[in-house]
């Protein structure tokens, strides 16, 4: 009866241990989504402010503290872009955002303009100045704006945004082929969407 007793005894420590162990797990793994999101705020404030150095500090915090969160890691691309970081840097933040999530719309939209400014060698001139875009990126940029026109063939929205940064980086056959789309699917986008209409 003792030794049941003790068993009993036991087996209620071990699963009040499991228990506390389970609640602790859970509330550090909750404090280190409210830190991630607390740097990533902050992060987008500096950035606005160009204070790039506590920005990117602050994005780094956020990308440990929570790696599964896609908006981190496009957020530290744009700071290290800004900054004049390293764009195989940026690009590979760029490509693990789009790997955690790469069916959302959201997400795919979010780093549509990032691929732009990879193809721009210096962000204070146009894209259209001879000389001022980096071939390899600009490949990448043509593939990433192709595989999201294939994969949203009817979604006009996508199809304005491609056609918008085709224009900038002078991609003239596939921002032909963008507009015939976008006239297939909403022609009245033609004649007022701020994005297509070319300046006068």
């Amino acid at each position: 009866m003792l030794q049941t007793s003790n068993l009993e005894k036991n087996s209620k420590a071990i699963m009040l241990f499991l228990i506390t162990l389970g609640y602790v797990l859970l509330l550090a793994t909750f404090l280190k989504h409210i830190i991630a999101e607390i740097n990533y705020a902050d992060s987008i404030r500096l950035t606005k402010n160009l204070v790039l150095k506590d920005a990117l500090t602050k994005a780094n915090i956020a990308v440990k503290m929570n790696p599964k969160e896609p908006r981190y890691f496009y957020n530290k691309s744009k700071v290290l872009l800004l900054s004049e970081g390293p764009k195989d840097e940026v690009l590979k933040n760029l490509q693990t955002a789009l790997e955690l999530n790469p069916n959302n719309l959201v997400t795919l939209k979010n780093t549509t303009h990032y691929y732009y400014f990879l193809a721009v060698k210096n962000l204070e001139f146009s894209s259209k100045i001879s000389g001022n875009l980096e071939e390899p990126y600009l490949t990448l940029a043509k593939t990433f704006f192709s595989n999201l026109k294939t994969t949203y063939s009817n979604d006009a929205g996508v199809m304005v945004i491609a056609a918008k940064y085709e224009r900038s980086l002078n991609l003239t056959k596939e921002y032909n082929e963008t507009i015939k789309r976008i006239a297939e699917l909403r022609p009245d986008l033609l004649n007022w969407h701020p994005e297509l209409i070319t300046p006068k």
